[in-house]
């Protein structure tokens, strides 16, 4: 823990104690009253409310853009507020950045995992915070020791010893979780932790947080994904356009209800339609692959998708689906075997040939594979089509075509930005 925040736990045990005594009540672990953050003329968070118990899983649900994440980087001391008070076990609170709120108590396992590929899992975990010997030098069997401890008190099994590049998403999810345990978090924020995970590991996830409620911790889940909700929280705050707009618990709660409020408006039930393929604009036959290691990950693949079809891959992690997807994109060649898009012969074909030629892939990891993450959203939008007439002429960008083209874009699927 660093000096700021030994300095700071004192004074929030002795003020909990007196507001107590003079009350006459109990006070909530944590409240954030009457939050509102702005970024010039956009109101992310506009006079939010949130408190949280000990022992407690409160979920923040809302659409995407609603405003949740932000007052969760709030809470964690990512954001600035630009009004409005944070208050634990009764005492104000300022978070200058993240330490400040992890010595106080306050975890994060963020939506895309902040973890070092190279360094092994013991490494992730204990970073920063790291055992050391004689005040000096990096303690690796105490860091195993305490990974393995960790680990065996909270039921989340891992080997401290492998290398976290070689973990599937959902052992990295892990490795977040216990490295804001080996921290001596309180209170646990969850943000969409469930969006990168196969149904299985969602299961496991669940369990996870409800675990650990039940040992004390207090957890805060962020996330639109309502049956999730009605699975794990004990109480669920509802956000809307930066707005709190309703607070309810799950015992009087419902998957209707919730998205009612959500939304603004009923949201009718999908009926599901009879099937009628169209023709076929992707083809794979006698698909064969082998990875650098020699393991045999694609063995003998056919399948088709029809236009206007929604076709399904299922399995669990470390099946092929990745492979599959790398060898359709032109990030990996395939031994043996052919891919049709339409009616052109794309196999063994670059990226650029293969989104030329209609086919288009959103990463698993979006954060990692799938975006320019220090690009701006008129730079983002235009990756991949800067060669265009439209956009460019001799090699000098149309600025004023491409800014409109973007607004045109976010304004026709409903971008919020």
């Amino acid at each position: 823990m660093s000096k700021r925040g030994e300095a700071l736990l004192p004074l929030l045990m002795i003020n909990s104690l007196t507001n107590f005594l003079e009350g006459g009540g109990a006070l909530m672990l944590l409240e954030m009253n009457n939050i509102s953050k702005t970024y010039g003329n956009v109101i992310a968070n506009d006079d939010v409310s949130i408190s949280i118990d000990k022992g407690e899983v409160l979920a923040i649900v809302g659409e995407n853009g609603a405003g949740k994440s932000t007052i969760m980087k709030i809470l964690y001391g990512l954001e600035t507020p630009t009004l409005g008070k944070t208050y634990i076990n009764g005492k104000e609170v300022k978070f200058k950045d993240p330490r400040d709120a992890i010595a106080c108590g306050i975890g994060m396992v963020q939506q895309h995992f902040m973890l070092f590929d190279s360094l092994t899992v013991a490494e992730n975990i204990v970073y920063s915070f790291e055992p050391r010997k004689r005040g000096l030098f990096f303690d690796r069997e105490a860091a195993i020791s305490r990974v393995k401890e960790l680990s065996q008190k909270y039921g989340l099994d891992i080997n401290p010893l492998g290398l976290t590049e070689a973990c599937p998403v959902g052992l990295q999810q892990r490795i977040e979780i216990l490295k804001v345990l080996h921290q001596n978090a309180e209170i646990i924020i969850f943000d969409e932790p469930s969006a990168v995970l196969t149904p299985q590991e969602v299961q496991q996830l669940l369990k996870t947080i409800r675990n650990l409620a039940d040992m004390g911790k207090s957890i805060i889940l962020i996330t639109h994904k309502l049956h999730e909700v009605m699975e794990v929280a004990d109480r669920a705050v509802i956000m809307r356009s930066g707005k709190k707009v309703g607070e309810m618990d799950i015992a009087e709660a419902s998957i209707e209800k919730m998205s009612y409020m959500m939304v603004g408006r009923h949201i009718e039930k999908r009926k599901p339609k009879k099937y009628e393929p169209g023709e076929r604009v992707l083809t794979i036959e006698n698909l064969n692959y082998v990875d650098e290691a020699g393991k045999h990950a694609i063995k003998d693949l056919s399948m088709h998708v029809s236009s206007g079809e929604v076709v399904g891959i299922a399995g669990v992690s470390g099946n092929g689906q990745s492979e599959l997807l790398h060898l359709i994109m032109g990030l990996e060649q395939a031994k043996d075997g052919r891919i049709m898009i339409g009616d052109k012969d794309i196999t063994g074909k670059q990226v650029f040939d293969v989104r030329e030629s209609g086919c288009a892939c959103i990463p698993e990891d979006r954060y990692k594979h799938g975006c320019a993450a220090k690009a701006d959203l008129v730079q983002t939008t235009l990756l991949g089509n800067q060669y265009k007439e439209q956009f460019a002429k001799k090699g000098i960008l149309k600025a004023n075509r491409i800014k409109q083209f973007t607004i045109d874009l976010f304004d026709r699927y409903s971008v919020k930005y």
